[in-house]
């Protein structure tokens, strides 16, 4: 999968939804977090070699090709980018906010390590369940950007072009 988290985006929905420790992480550690997935984003990455792969649907034959091209291509980025996020250390404010924003970034990272490897051992069902609890997430992340009317600013695709 070639989409990341809409990151930036989610914290900022859970910060403009509230947390209980009364606090919300400055503009000035949100603008690093940004910063951080700005550039993630503008990483190098080849094009997918399928481009009329549906994981709702996934060609079997392809899947081991496919679990190879994102460990080689996507995984080292979103990697580096979950590293990245998680050495930002804690925000002197909103720290709830922030740990259920890496909590959720990491059930992201921990879901595209498991498509790598249904797709490496050609799991269409697991596959495609991975490919749906992705969807899931993102539809969710955006929904709480726009309802908390804050862009969607981190990266949803990354170097995917």
């Amino acid at each position: 999968m070639r989409r990341l988290l809409p990151a930036v985006a989610l914290l900022l929905a859970l910060s403009a939804c509230g947390n209980h420790d009364g606090g919300y992480p400055s503009q000035a550690f949100t603008d690093k977090a940004t910063g951080t997935c700005v550039s993630a984003s503008k990483a190098p990455q080849k094009r997918f070699p399928y481009p009329d792969f549906n994981p709702m649907k996934p060609d079997v034959a392809k899947l081991p090709a496919i679990g190879a091209f994102y460990t080689a291509n996507g995984w080292p980025v979103a990697h580096m980018l979950q590293t990245q996020l998680h050495a930002l250390g804690e925000p002197d404010s909103g720290r709830k906010v922030w740990d259920r924003f890496l909590a959720q970034f990491d059930r992201y990272i921990a879901t595209y390590r498991q498509q790598i490897e249904t797709a490496r051992k050609s799991d269409a069902k697991g596959f495609t369940a991975t490919a749906v609890e992705f969807r899931d997430m993102v539809n969710g992340a955006n929904a709480a950007a726009d309802k908390a009317n804050v862009p969607r600013c981190s990266p949803f695709h990354l170097g995917s072009g």
